[in-house]
């Protein structure tokens, strides 16, 4: 039987993967959109007035370019992004922002890991890389090493049931 300060550790880790899953599912309900459409909003956002490429924003996004191009044709037909070719160069098709699309984003709650990253930056160096030195340990300890993951933070229940969404759909 394990000691109680090992059943702590595993109870901070269900906090933390809990944390992850509620706050992806309140994201959702608060701005209608699913955790990816959200994201792919607040990244062609904070690209600015100018625009952004589908493919510039695939990392601060974390689907693969099929299920981005599944979240981007959504999001267009919701009204919420405008795409356009842009005129200095007709190759390149520019994604901004519609005035639905900024509404949604203005109203929609920060992601989590914002706040997170915010909080973890104001720590000293030598803490943030004691933390690391434990995660990176636990992640080994739980054989997870091999596993990809994002540094977006959303449930995989949610990441899976969105991209299901995204490229279930007969009209892509």
């Amino acid at each position: 039987m394990p000691a109680p300060p090992a059943y702590a550790v595993l109870i901070a880790i269900r906090r933390i993967v809990r944390a992850v899953s509620l706050h992806s599912r309140h994201l959702g309900r608060a701005s209608g959109l699913t955790v990816p459409q959200l994201l792919t909003l607040k990244a062609v956002g904070d690209a600015g007035p100018d625009g952004t490429t589908a493919s510039a924003i695939l990392d601060a996004v974390g689907v693969s370019p099929g299920t981005l191009s599944g979240i981007v044709q959504r999001l267009v037909d919701a009204g919420q992004l405008a795409r356009a070719r842009d005129p200095r160069d007709r190759r390149r098709v520019v994604l901004r922002l519609s005035d639905t699309g900024r509404a949604t984003l203005d109203d929609a709650p920060r992601p989590l890991q914002e706040r997170f990253l915010e909080r973890l930056s104001a720590l000293p160096d030598s803490e943030r890389d004691a933390l690391l030195d434990a995660l990176e340990r636990i992640v080994d300890m739980m054989e997870a090493g091999d596993l990809d993951a994002s540094p977006i933070l959303i449930s995989d229940a949610v990441l899976s049931h969105a991209i299901a969404a995204e490229t279930d759909d007969p009209a892509d």
